[in-house]
């Protein structure tokens, strides 16, 4: 059986023992286990027969004991569910800890395709809500589009705009979500393309880009408005780095 570390390229293993310390050892045994399925029901359309399994940060996760033909089965063609890690759906814990107004409240989620975080945030704001849901990668846009449909969400609009054309709407977002484009090591353990296109050089771009998105939507947020930044990569530099840069300015 091969070791947490003998299938990651060197210079990975190398930064996260940096950034982990000893920690680093359960992560890189973690990454040889299989990735567990899981699932988030809608709770517009909860289906029958609901697996007993729940995941503890998310009321409607479920976690299934193995991976079924999910393309055989009409409950996911209806959008009873939504199939999404458990770690994604933090998330609702996060919508849930922050502060809301009774007013209606506009959202954007910049970074959409294909919906894992739309169709959350879809299920968790009020009815009179406007959430805008939105695709830079044309090739991406359409399993939005379906996904958000078959979840069958109201108050959503979707759009196909790069970061900075949001800039004439100065301070219209009470809250922006920011799921960045990203190096992709969170997806090591389940696809192996991940890793093989992984590299220092695409940290550093990566990083930069995300710099660079978050000047550009910055001044769409509104005074006192929260902006939730997130990637599925382990590395400081395109994590915390990139908001000590957002702060500075």
């Amino acid at each position: 059986m091969r070791s947490g570390a003998d299938f990651l390229p060197d210079s990975f293993v190398k930064q996260l023992k940096a950034a982990l310390g000893s920690q680093s050892e359960y992560l890189l045994s973690a990454m040889d286990e299989e990735a567990p399925v899981s699932i988030r029901l809608n709770p517009s359309k909860l289906p029958p027969n609901q697996p007993d399994k729940r995941v503890v940060w998310e009321p409607l996760g479920r976690y299934l004991s193995e991976r079924p033909v999910f393309t055989l089965d009409p409950h996911f063609h209806a959008g009873a569910y939504y199939v999404q890690e458990a770690s994604s759906m933090i998330l609702g814990e996060v919508w849930r800890r922050l502060p809301h107004s009774e007013d209606p409240e506009k959202i954007l989620d910049l970074c959409a395709a294909p919906g894992g975080k739309s169709t959350h945030i879809a299920s968790l704001k009020k009815s009179d809500d406007l959430l805008v849901s939105n695709e830079v990668i044309r090739s991406r846009l359409s399993i939005l589009e379906e996904n958000m449909t078959k979840w069958g969400a109201e108050n959503v609009v979707i759009t196909h705009n790069d970061p900075s054309e949001f800039q004439p709407l100065k301070e219209f977002f009470d809250f922006i979500f920011v799921d960045a484009p990203c190096s992709g090591e969170g997806l090591f353990r389940r696809d192996s393309d991940a890793i093989s296109e992984w590299s220092e050089d695409q940290v550093a771009f990566c990083s930069a880009r995300q710099n660079r998105i978050l000047e550009d939507i910055w001044p769409s947020l509104k005074v006192g408005g929260h902006l939730i930044y997130s990637t599925c990569t382990y590395n400081t530099q395109e994590n915390e780095d990139v908001i000590k840069g957002a702060l500075s300015q």
